[in-house]
């Protein structure tokens, strides 16, 4: 699919991008080419590689995350462009409201239940959540975290949001939050809040930024988390979850993952999967039909941009780690 759609849009733009892609058996191969070539999509480049690229202008990553590179060795390199991409955002936003959804209106017990039979709603007394006047806190607003911002406004709920750096271009988002804070307002924001969606990178000021401080002050409240696992303290979110003091939480980015030798693996050494007040997804919220097809349009525009000389977008900040 990469290769076609390569050569479909390299003759719409009726550029001369010659493309090189790796077979799988042959991924060591790829090496050769690192003198000539101005573009590397993927991989993981080590500092022999990045001394041989001479002409490499752009690294570029064909996915949002970028907690695995090695940004003390991007710094040494400060004329590569090392980029990501955030195509994602309609993906994910999607899912993380298709999770928070699924927390007010317990679809999942719901439907476990009833498949046996038992019933729930006006006979057991169990109302449901009307999202309409709750209010989300949004922790992250970036691009992901706008897209949810305006899809819980549509729903009638309050925003309020946090950002690490607000940017002049981000005034004009408050027209539709009740507020905009910084990392100094997390704790403001999780009081406010009846429903917190993390949607943040992963970088060392965030690892464990939710810990039993902030579980605390959310008892009563649910938690979405469809940025990182390393984000929210292992331990303190099971215990937080076990005892009750978090009402639930719905999960995409776990703890840990499948090898390509152990391909099935619980997502935690915790026992989240015999909680009731969990809704566990598999880390597929920027995994939807359209992604791949929307991941390499973005990633040859950026190409484009670098072959006319222009400043590619999505561009990591080594110092910031994001």
């Amino acid at each position: 699919m990469w290769r076609d759609s390569f050569d479909k849009l390299n003759q719409k733009a009726r550029l001369n991008i010659e493309f090189i892609i790796a077979e799988e058996e042959a991924k060591n191969s790829i090496k050769k080419y690192l003198s000539e070539v101005e573009v590397v999509i993927g991989g993981n480049l080590k500092q022999e590689d990045l001394s041989q690229a001479k002409k490499l202008k752009l690294f570029q990553i064909p996915f949002a995350g970028i907690d695995k590179l090695n940004f003390n060795l991007y710094k040494k390199f400060p004329d590569i462009y090392v980029c990501n991409i955030h195509t994602n955002k309609t993906a994910v936003s999607e899912h993380a409201f298709a999770l928070l959804l699924a927390l007010a209106k317990n679809v999942v017990n719901y439907d476990r239940d009833l498949r046996l039979g038992k019933w729930h709603g006006f006979s057991t007394k169990e109302p449901t959540i009307q999202l309409q006047g709750k209010s989300l806190g949004i922790i992250g607003l970036g691009s992901i975290g706008w897209e949810i911002a305006k899809k819980a406004k549509s729903f009638g709920m309050k925003i309020y949001a946090l950002k690490r750096r607000i940017e002049e271009k981000d005034l004009e988002k408050r027209k539709i939050l009740e507020f905009l804070g910084e990392e100094k307002d997390l704790h403001k924001v999780i009081k406010k809040a009846d429903f917190i969606i993390l949607a943040l990178p992963l970088t060392s000021r965030t690892k464990g930024l939710i810990g039993e401080k902030e579980l605390e002050l959310m008892k009563g409240k649910y938690l979405i988390n469809i940025a990182r696992g390393a984000i929210i303290n292992e331990e303190a979110l099971f215990k937080a979850l076990k005892k009750g003091d978090l009402a639930g939480a719905a999960i995409d980015t776990w703890y840990q993952y499948p090898t390509s030798k152990e391909r099935e693996m619980l997502p935690s050494k915790y026992n989240f999967h015999k909680l009731d007040n969990v809704v566990m997804t598999p880390h597929t919220a920027g995994y939807s039909d359209k992604a791949l097809e929307e991941n390499i349009k973005s990633i040859f525009d950026n190409i484009v941009r670098i072959y006319r000389g222009e400043e590619p977008e999505n561009r990591i900040d080594p110092e910031l780690e994001y």
